[in-house]
């Protein structure tokens, strides 16, 4: 099963995609910093509250790929905390993402378990 979380735009990105034909990365990596809370989200949902905490979460800017049509994946490193048994392991996870410019919606998606 693949963990799915939509989210809106901001307007500031939604101009800057669909007017500019220069790399988006710099851009997105301000856009996602701005969905922290929603990534944060994704990366719980994956691992399940009963099993762990996840923190520190941290986007390899030099991961980002989107293409032209607003798809694309990131790496997202982080921290998870498993309460029962009392540790911490570091993990890493690739995201997808697709932008839907005609609602302002992104989506994404974490990996499949």
């Amino acid at each position: 099963m693949q963990n799915i979380k939509p989210t809106i735009l901001s307007n500031e990105f939604y101009e800057i995609i669909t007017n500019s034909t220069n790399d988006l990365s710099k851009e997105f990596m301000n856009e996602l910093i701005r969905h922290k809370e929603e990534l944060n989200w994704l990366l719980g949902s994956y691992y399940g509250q009963e099993r762990g905490s996840v923190y520190d979460h941290s986007i390899d800017q030099s991961s980002i790929e989107i293409d032209k049509n607003g798809k694309g994946s990131f790496i997202t490193n982080f921290d998870i905390y498993y309460a029962l048994e009392g540790y911490t392991d570091k993990s890493k996870m690739k995201i997808e993402f697709q932008i839907d410019l005609k609602t302002k919606e992104i989506i994404f998606k974490g990996e499949d378990r």
